[in-house]
């Protein structure tokens, strides 16, 4: 037994626009139909669709996401901490209502990892640090030493 998972952007526009579900089921189906073939689609189970994510599931995403930062920084013996201001950010510059939140780990490598390599090479940060994540007025993500009482909580 398999399980193939296809994923499309067909008929987002429908979804973007909102309208009752049947209806916004519908005129995506139609869509579908239109595209693929019935011998593709008689073969199909199920076609689920996905709607926009709300703010809350962007945020979930986003935590996932800097996971990955964070065990990138264990290996070097550091810790972070992110506040409320960058995660929002990233949530909204990583989020594209037709991609969803694709972008948001091309971003977190451009605005974060790569900046936060250079950082370490240049020494701004040493072994036991913790690293706060955090915007500047133009909202834009800087790194700072986060007070040791931060990096207490961060453990």
């Amino acid at each position: 037994n398999t399980i193939i998972i296809f994923t499309s952007n067909l008929g987002t526009h429908y979804i973007q626009e909102g309208g009752a579900p049947e209806a916004v089921r519908e005129k995506v189906m139609g869509e579908v139909r239109n595209h693929f073939r019935p011998e593709l689609l008689n073969r199909l189970d199920d076609i689920i669709l996905f709607t926009a994510l709300s703010e809350s599931e962007l945020t979930l995403i986003v935590d996932v996401q800097l996971g990955r930062v964070r065990k990138l920084l264990e290996t070097k013996n550091l810790s972070m901490v992110v506040d409320d201001k960058a995660k929002a950010a990233l949530a909204k510059r990583g989020y594209d209502p037709i991609y969803g939140a694709r972008p948001l780990k091309r971003l977190i490598t451009e605005l974060i990892l790569n900046p936060l390599a250079t950082q370490l090479l240049e020494g701004h940060f040493k072994e036991g640090d913790c690293v706060l994540f955090t915007c500047d007025d133009k909202g834009n993500i800087v790194f700072k030493k986060a007070p040791d009482q931060n990096a207490k909580q961060a453990g």
